[in-house]
């Protein structure tokens, strides 16, 4: 060829392209010897010189060497994976054809056809391989027709057949099953017509037909077609086959046995089959060279072992796999071509995901998250897959092991990112896809993001169905998104759906624990329409419907339950429920909660879903006026929420999920009701108990007003502290201790021996964690200090508090108000007459009367307030208090949405305010902490330091700007951490031009170390920058952010000057855990300007509690909040009065903000609550301000 080549160089022939011929013959040789860049360089001469002989020569067979070099042109590209040069290349050849048609040149037709075929059949395989699936099928449409009108004998060729194939695999990817079905149903019937004795092909076809029926759930037919697939096979080893052939026919025979052995397990469950596959798979193996054998023999044997739940050597038979997996390909980077190599470590690769599974699947997800790290490395080597699908796989196998940490957000961020990576892709996997969207509505669910959670997963289902018949699948979409709707209508759609399904299919079991979740969705609907059905007929045709459901599967569950108590707990607990409404069978109810109850108190006493099973049982011994037992039953409940309020608060996993005990308030306030009703009327029952029942109501109270953020802010405490290397060290010894007993805690077992043992060793551990936790709050008492996290003692408090106060904690629930009271002669629990609705309701009333109407206040909401005053303080309560001065209010729910200085004592024509000074704790914890703690630092001096007036809008602003009395805010959305701050969203705030002026004026009042940071110098770089310990006075005058205000905002925090640029250290906002890192140890702190203390008329604890808890562990003893948007003139007057009004209240900060309310409510021009009640101490009463 080199010889030809040069000759025809030397010598070229100017009547015919022998040179392009050379060059050509070249090109092939080279391609055999696996040179393909070579090789595409002598085609392209090749054609260069066929270019020129097209133009020389007149029309005839000559020109149409041009269409057949550029198909192998087109060829060469490809194989060298420059696909769009390629796709040109090819669509010159095809117009070229098309040309010669149109102008009527002169043409073979047969030999024009079958080259115009190849290159069509060549752009469509590129096409398919670009993702342009449209165009790929237009091209193989196109070589179909042309085969079918020019030459029928090729219907049978392999080139027509894998031209169906392809079509079959592009409609598959799609998720078009009907289209993909058409084009295996005409190769099935080609080769039935064509190809009937072809052994090989009828192996295949029958096989893949067998794939399809098994894809639609249809497996009696397939079972049928893998058997017939089966019988080929067995026929062609009969004859005297060569190894190569032998090789290929125990590939379709493997396929075709694992085919017909899922098929006949969705049928009838036999796990002795497996192992009969295996000694079959492992019986050809034998017979294979080591880069022949296939690794499915393997896979079989892991099935098994995880079926039947054999941890062990499920793990013994993958490390064997792997092994075999290196020698393969030990062997094949020996002289096998690199494709061959890829596809080995592609399988090494799918062994490191198993592996990742099983550790997931055992909930050991450290090593899962080891071991998925490890696969960041192998991952650099070219595994013969797509890099996109290297990373998404990679994204979702981290998104589950942190799912299953717990660490929620990191699973979402990984999830979002395989999301957006498929999205931008031009390489669409639906299949992926779907799994992504499922994991990700999942991650969502678990955080309470249900809005979100419902959109991924109503995604995930609709693929689903589109994209294969997977019914298991499907139903458990359905069941997922049942759970997540409150909306119950939308709850019976779904679960409507996934039952109507069973019967469609045989590839899911009524006899299953999918079945169970499906009937506790569907059943629950109408339970809990009878329950709110007002109807006493409606009420039993819901019950009696519900029943029929639960029914079906109540056999089932009693069979399994004795294996495993978790799976069927929540159906037990809805089928209990249902029995004592309907039937009136308590004793049943009673029995299947007591063992449910037993059953998980053996695997974890303190497990915390027994609190709803024993709320049950209460109810149900109540029914049968078995009141003691009813009692006892609650108070395990009550034990249960205690001790999970503990683990929450010192299980120092940082990004832990969290779950709100605010969720048992009801629970809570029935066995406070219950006790308040036995301390009435049978207090010897009580008495027998070792218990202060009063204590213990006292603490609930305090638990079940713990929320998120406060958790969150436990969480920026221990970080803080664990910045220490000796804490640091001891802490990491107690969450290894809290794994081993998780791990403990998953032993799945029903044997006595084992159950025992794991006991023993949990009872031992339990006392290592007790010791280890007692030790560490010991040496490092800062831990404890979340001042709304904390239960204090109420007995001991009682002993402590002084003669002057009263401290009154409400607790505020959907059916009623209880209120406990501690002064230093009383301490006791009253019911409040309200309920959280009714209370919202008054407050929204009064919030709404504190507005301007045209620059003037509306009409304050007297009679609202009024009324509010006779709930909150009952004639009993009132008898209690008349002779204190100081109130201190720790409020619950919506109580934080209004001060309690303008309730209004309608028989005595006076605000409360006129008779206490008041002050609010966010926690009974904290007002310990900040009045009583003897440790506590204090700074010296008599300095003031101001923040104000921030250059939100980025413009300059003089002294003399103009500004409106009222600040009014109106904006969509804030993008906060975790998403980066936008900041256009930010400049949508107003200028706070009048806050300098205001803080000019206290500034006045305090020394001349006094400082001001105003417009670009209130920024966090400088805030951060600045030692607090000079200050007794620090004021932020902007606007303060609380959770639920606005859209994706996840902590409380002040606006700043806004950064030109964002970056982690300055961002526009001052965030709760960032105030934590400050040391603020001021005195006072004044939250000014805005709406401090909750976001509106519905206000949680988490509003106000999420400021002051970060500004008191930082070290301020006080904090001074606003209800609502200030009016700056009266604003300016009050805290000067405040602070005039200091000294002679001997630095009592409540007294002193009490006597300037009173002043401004004297005054006929500010005695509307609009101008003397916004603001509110929140903490420490006593200061130690000059």
């Amino acid at each position: 060829m080199d010889e030809a080549i040069e000759y025809y160089l030397k010598k070229p022939n100017r009547k015919f392209p022998w040179l392009g011929y050379a060059y050509r013959d070249k090109a092939f040789y080279l391609k055999k010897e696996n040179n393909l860049k070579l090789a595409l360089e002598f085609q392209t001469k090749s054609c260069e010189e066929h270019k020129k002989d097209f133009k020389k020569v007149k029309i005839n067979d000559r020109k149409g060497n041009l269409i057949t070099c550029y198909y192998f042109l087109s060829a060469y590209l490809y194989d060298n994976n420059l696909l769009e040069e390629s796709i040109d290349i090819s669509t010159k050849a095809i117009n070229l054809f098309e040309e010669f048609k149109s102008n009527n040149y002169y043409i073979n037709e047969y030999v024009g056809s079958k080259s115009l075929s190849f290159e069509v059949v060549q752009r469509a395989r590129t096409y398919k391989d670009l993702f342009r699936y449209k165009e790929s099928i237009n091209d193989y449409q196109k070589y179909l027709k042309l085969v079918s009108v020019t030459d029928l004998n090729e219907l049978g060729s392999d080139d027509y057949l894998n031209a169906l194939s392809e079509v079959e695999f592009i409609y598959s990817s799609l998720g078009d099953t009907k289209n993909e079905y058409k084009y295996l149903k005409l190769r099935y019937d080609i080769i039935q017509q064509y190809n009937k004795n072809n052994l090989k092909l009828q192996a295949e076809i029958n096989r893949e037909v067998g794939a399809h029926y098994q894809g639609i759930d249809d497996f009696d037919k397939a079972i049928y077609h893998f058997n017939l697939s089966l019988n080929f096979i067995d026929k062609a080893l009969m004859n005297d086959l060569i190894y190569s052939e032998k090789k290929d026919f125990y590939l379709d025979k493997e396929l075709a046995l694992i085919g017909k052995l899922d098929s006949e397990q969705k049928i009838k469950q036999d796990l002795s089959e497996y192992i009969k596959v295996y000694q079959k798979l492992g019986k050809m193996n034998d017979e294979l060279k080591i880069l022949d054998k296939s690794k499915l023999q393997y896979s079989i044997l892991d099935t098994y072992y995880r079926l039947t739940n054999d941890y062990e050597n499920r793990k013994i038979n993958l490390k064997n796999a792997k092994n075999f997996v290196d020698n393969q390909i030990v062997e094949a980077k020996k002289n096998s071509p690199d494709w061959k190599v890829n596809f080995f470590i592609m399988d090494k690769r799918s062994l490191m995901f198993d592996e990742i599974y099983i550790e997931i699947d055992k909930e050991n997800f450290d090593n899962a998250l080891k071991l998925a790290k490890e696969l960041i490395g192998y991952e650099t080597n070219d595994t013969g897959i797509s890099e996109i699908q290297k990373i998404v796989e990679l994204r979702n196998i981290f998104g589950l092991i942190y799912s299953g940490k717990g660490k929620f957000q990191k699973a979402i961020d990984n999830f979002l990112i395989a999301l957006e990576i498929l999205n931008k892709s031009f390489e669409k996997d639906l299949k992926q896809e779907t799994v992504v969207l499922n994991n990700l509505g999942l991650a969502y669910q678990e955080i309470g993001e249900n809005e979100l959670a419902t959109k991924y997963l109503k995604m995930a289902s609709i693929r689903d169905q589109k994209i294969n018949k997977n019914y298991y699948q499907i139903i458990n979409g359905y069941n997922n998104l049942a759970s997540l709707n409150s909306n119950q209508e939308d709850v019976l759609k779904y679960s409507k759906m996934a039952y109507d399904l069973f019967d469609k299919t045989q590839a899911v079991s009524k006899d299953s624990d999918l079945f169970v979740n499906t009937i506790n969705f569907l059943g629950g609907y109408y339970l809990n329409k009878g329950i709110y059905e007002k109807d006493k007929n409606k009420k039993k045709e819901y019950y009696s419907q519900a029943k029929n459901y639960y029914d079906e599967v109540i056999n089932y569950v009693e069979r399994e339950m004795v294996k495993n108590i978790f799976p069927y707990s929540n159906y037990l607990f809805n089928y209990s429920d249902l029995i004592a409404l309907y039937n009136k069978d308590h004793d049943g109810c009673i029995n299947y909660q007591k063992f449910t109850t037993e059953s998980i108190e053996k695997i974890n006493p303190n497990d915390e879903g027994l609190i709803w099973h024993y709320d049950l049982m209460y109810a149900c011994y109540r029914q049968k006026n078995e009141n003691e037992k009813a009692f006892d039953a609650l108070l395990k409940a009550m034990q249960i929420i205690l001790y999970t309020f503990d683990q929450q608060n010192f299980e120092l996993k940082f990004d832990s999920n969290y779950k709100s005990i605010n969720n048992y308030k009801r629970t809570v306030h029935s066995f406070i009701s219950q006790v308040i009703k036995l301390s009435n009327t049978n207090i010897d029952f009580l008495e027998k108990y070792d218990l202060r029942f009063l204590d213990l109501v006292f603490g609930l109270q305090q638990v079940i007003k713990s929320n998120k953020l406060t958790a969150k802010l436990s969480q920026s405490i221990v970080r803080q502290i664990s910045k220490n290397e000796e804490v640091g060290s001891d802490l990491k010894q107690y969450t290894s201790l809290i794994d081993k007993k998780n791990d403990l805690l998953k032993l799945n077992t029903i044997e006595p021996n084992k159950i025992k043992i794991r006991n023993q060793k949990l009872s031992k551990l339990n006392k290592e964690i007790e010791n280890l936790l007692n030790n560490i709050l010991k040496k490092y008492p800062e831990i404890k200090k979340n001042f709304a996290n904390q239960v204090v003692n109420g007995g001991l408090l009682q002993q402590s508090i002084p003669k002057d106060e009263v401290l009154i904690q409400y607790s505020v629930g959907n059916f009623g108000t209880y209120a406990t009271l501690i002064t230093s002669e009383n301490y006791t629990v009253i019911k409040v007459n309200s309920n959280k609705n009714q209370l919202n309701e008054l407050i929204k009333d009064v919030r709404n009367s504190l507005e301007l109407e045209n620059g003037v206040p509306k009409k304050f909401a007297l009679s609202k307030s009024q009324t509010l005053y006779g709930l909150l303080f009952p004639n009993n309560m009132k008898e209690l208090i008349t002779d204190k001065n100081k109130l201190i209010i720790i409020p619950d729910g919506p109580l934080y949405g209004i001060p309690f200085e303008l309730l209004h004592d309608q028989s005595k024509d006076q605000w409360l305010i006129e008779k206490y000074s008041i002050s609010i704790s966010p926690s009974a914890y904290s007002y310990v902490a900040l009045n009583y703690d003897n440790n506590l630092k204090f700074n010296t001096g008599n300095s003031f330091l101001g923040f104000g007036d921030p250059n939100i809008k980025g413009e300059k602003i003089t002294d003399t700007s103009s500004f409106e009395d009222i600040l009014e805010l109106e904006f969509s959305k804030v993008f906060t951490r975790g998403g980066g701050v936008d900041l256009k969203y930010l400049k949508m705030f107003p200028e706070l031009p009048e806050t300098a002026i205001e803080l000019k004026k206290i500034s006045k009042k305090f020394d001349e170390n006094s400082k001001l940071y105003l417009r670009d110098e209130f920024n966090e770089e400088k805030i951060n920058s600045i030692n607090f310990d000079n200050y007794k006075v620090v004021s932020f005058a902007s606007h303060a952010l609380v959770v639920g205000e606005i859209d994706g905002l996840s902590e409380p925090s002040i606006v700043l000057s806004l950064p030109k640029e964002i970056t982690d250290n300055n961002d526009g906002l001052l965030t709760a855990s960032e105030i934590i890192e400050l040391k603020v140890n001021s005195d006072l702190v004044i939250l000014s300007a805005c709406n401090t203390a909750s976001s509106d008329g519905n206000a949680n604890s988490e509003a106000l509690s999420g400021l002051a808890n970060s500004f008191f562990y930082s070290g301020a003893k006080s904090l001074i909040v606003t209800h609502w948007s200030v009016i700056s003139k009266t604003s300016v007057d009050l805290m000067i009065d405040t602070f005039d009004f200091l000294k002679e209240s001997n630095g009592d900060m409540s007294t002193a903000l009490m006597k300037s309310k009173i002043k401004m409510l004297n005054d006929p021009k500010t005695s509307h609550p609009i101008y003397w009640a916004p603001y509110t101490l929140v903490g420490r009463m006593k200061t130690n301000i000059n």
